[in-house]
Protein backbone atom coordinates (compact mmCIF):
# COMPACT_ATOMS: atom_id res chain seq x y z
CA UNK A 1 0.00 0.00 0.00
CA UNK A 2 1.73 2.97 -1.01
CA UNK A 3 2.21 5.70 1.53
CA UNK A 4 3.71 6.53 4.76
CA UNK A 5 2.90 3.92 7.00
CA UNK A 6 3.98 0.41 6.80
CA UNK A 7 5.13 -2.85 8.70
CA UNK A 8 8.41 -4.47 8.05
CA UNK A 9 8.66 -7.81 10.27
CA UNK A 10 6.28 -7.32 13.14
CA UNK A 11 5.29 -9.25 15.85
CA UNK A 12 1.61 -11.24 15.07
CA UNK A 13 0.66 -10.94 18.89
CA UNK A 14 -2.65 -9.43 17.84
CA UNK A 15 -2.89 -5.61 18.79
CA UNK A 16 -3.13 -4.12 15.42
CA UNK A 17 -6.52 -4.14 15.28
CA UNK A 18 -7.21 -3.48 18.58
CA UNK A 19 -5.42 0.12 17.70
CA UNK A 20 -6.28 0.17 14.04
CA UNK A 21 -8.75 -2.04 13.13
CA UNK A 22 -9.68 0.38 10.03
CA UNK A 23 -6.12 0.47 9.08
CA UNK A 24 -4.24 -3.16 10.00
CA UNK A 25 -4.73 -6.55 8.91
CA UNK A 26 -3.31 -9.51 9.44
CA UNK A 27 -1.63 -12.30 7.04
CA UNK A 28 0.81 -13.64 5.16
CA UNK A 29 1.92 -17.40 6.14
CA UNK A 30 3.34 -15.94 9.60
CA UNK A 31 0.00 -14.07 9.85
CA UNK A 32 2.41 -10.46 10.80
CA UNK A 33 0.46 -7.63 11.29
CA UNK A 34 0.19 -5.22 8.52
CA UNK A 35 -1.01 -1.91 7.22
CA UNK A 36 -3.26 -2.29 3.81
CA UNK A 37 -5.23 1.44 4.69
CA UNK A 38 -3.36 4.32 4.93
CA UNK A 39 -4.77 7.20 7.60
CA UNK A 40 -6.49 10.44 6.09
CA UNK A 41 -7.12 12.02 9.85
CA UNK A 42 -5.32 13.14 12.76
CA UNK A 43 -7.15 10.27 14.41
CA UNK A 44 -6.42 7.69 12.08
CA UNK A 45 -2.65 8.49 12.32
CA UNK A 46 -2.63 8.60 16.22
CA UNK A 47 -4.21 4.67 16.13
CA UNK A 48 -1.43 3.72 13.70
CA UNK A 49 0.86 5.28 15.91
CA UNK A 50 -0.62 3.14 19.01
CA UNK A 51 -0.30 0.02 16.68
CA UNK A 52 2.90 0.54 16.17
CA UNK A 53 4.14 1.41 20.03
CA UNK A 54 2.70 -1.80 20.94
CA UNK A 55 4.80 -3.78 18.42
CA UNK A 56 7.30 -5.63 20.54
CA UNK A 57 9.39 -6.29 17.56
CA UNK A 58 9.31 -2.64 16.57
CA UNK A 59 8.26 -3.57 13.07
CA UNK A 60 6.05 -0.53 12.08
CA UNK A 61 7.38 3.02 10.26
CA UNK A 62 6.50 5.80 8.72
CA UNK A 63 8.87 6.55 6.25
CA UNK A 64 7.81 4.75 3.37
CA UNK A 65 7.00 8.02 1.24
CA UNK A 66 10.85 8.08 1.30
CA UNK A 67 11.33 5.13 -0.65
CA UNK A 68 8.08 5.15 -2.85
CA UNK A 69 8.92 6.13 -6.34
CA UNK A 70 6.27 7.10 -8.93
CA UNK A 71 7.16 4.37 -10.93
CA UNK A 72 6.54 2.17 -8.26
CA UNK A 73 3.36 3.37 -7.26
CA UNK A 74 2.24 3.15 -10.92
CA UNK A 75 3.17 -0.68 -10.81
CA UNK A 76 0.94 -1.26 -7.49
CA UNK A 77 -2.00 0.95 -9.19
CA UNK A 78 -1.87 -1.38 -11.99
CA UNK A 79 -1.97 -4.49 -9.67
CA UNK A 80 -4.25 -3.33 -7.10
CA UNK A 81 -7.21 -6.03 -8.68
CA UNK A 82 -5.13 -8.50 -6.65
CA UNK A 83 -4.61 -6.53 -3.62
CA UNK A 84 -8.66 -5.36 -3.62
CA UNK A 85 -9.18 -9.67 -3.91
CA UNK A 86 -6.78 -10.68 -1.08
CA UNK A 87 -8.09 -8.13 0.88
CA UNK A 88 -11.96 -8.57 -0.12
CA UNK A 89 -11.20 -12.63 1.42
CA UNK A 90 -9.67 -11.13 4.50
CA UNK A 91 -11.26 -8.11 5.86
CA UNK A 92 -14.67 -10.22 6.73
CA UNK A 93 -12.57 -12.52 8.51
CA UNK A 94 -11.11 -9.93 10.53
CA UNK A 95 -14.23 -7.46 10.62
CA UNK A 96 -16.30 -10.35 11.70
CA UNK A 97 -14.70 -10.72 15.31
CA UNK A 98 -13.07 -8.95 18.16
CA UNK A 99 -10.58 -9.75 20.15
CA UNK A 100 -11.45 -9.99 23.82
CA UNK A 101 -8.37 -10.99 25.72
CA UNK A 102 -4.92 -12.13 25.09
CA UNK A 103 -4.05 -14.32 28.20
CA UNK A 104 -0.76 -14.31 30.07
CA UNK A 105 0.25 -17.16 28.62
CA UNK A 106 0.84 -15.77 24.95
CA UNK A 107 -0.82 -18.96 23.79
CA UNK A 108 -4.97 -18.47 24.49
CA UNK A 109 -6.90 -16.05 22.87
CA UNK A 110 -10.21 -15.67 23.67
CA UNK A 111 -12.73 -14.42 20.78
CA UNK A 112 -16.67 -13.14 20.77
Amino acid sequence: MPGPFYTGMSDNCWTGRLHAPRHVLYGGEYLTEYVYRQPTTAADVLALLTAAQEDPFAGYACDGDRWWTPRGVRDWWQERGRVADYLSGLLPEWSGSRLLAWCIDGQSVIWL
